[in-house]
């Protein structure tokens, strides 16, 4: 996968982890907002990783 790809598509990402963070969580917004949080931060780590590898 390419970081130009991910980067252009981090909206969908956001909308796809948001809606998964609201299925895995019991149904309260702000454990919600502490699972999607830390996925979206992965998520933008992946896009570092990969553009340090293309680097290399």
């Amino acid at each position: 996968m390419q970081a130009t790809f991910m980067k252009k598509y981090r909206r969908h990402a956001l909308v796809l982890i948001g809606i998964v963070a609201a299925v895995i969580t019991p149904p309260d917004l702000f454990t919600c907002f502490m699972v999607m949080m830390p996925m979206y931060g992965l998520y933008e780590l992946s896009i570092l990783i990969v553009e340090r590898i293309k680097t290399i």
